[in-house]
């Protein structure tokens, strides 16, 4: 549903035009698996993630150590030239 959503906003403006969608997709683009909706998302978009480290730290319910890439900035050009991850003390994410 939230990429359906998404998918509505990008198909009614330019894509020629530069496009940046910035945010917390709480899908794990850390899963490559051709499964993943968001890669696929991001495939026939052509978009590009931006963000390479992982941007959540967490403990699952059997006490494993988890971490995931779900903060992400997709962007159709090459315009952004460097990102950067960092620690944020007042919450799971980076």
């Amino acid at each position: 549903l939230f990429l359906s959503e998404i998918e509505s906003v990008i198909n009614q403006v330019n894509i020629n035009e530069p496009l940046f969608i910035i945010g917390d997709f709480n899908i794990n683009l850390a899963n490559s698996s051709k499964e993943n909706e968001l890669i696929k998302f991001m495939d026939y978009h052509n978009l590009k993630n931006f963000i390479l480290d992982y941007t959540r730290f967490g403990i699952n319910k059997k006490k494993e150590f988890t971490k995931s890439l779900i903060d992400i900035v997709l962007h159709n050009q090459n315009l952004i030239l460097k990102t950067q991850v960092t620690d944020c003390s007042f919450s799971d994410h980076r």
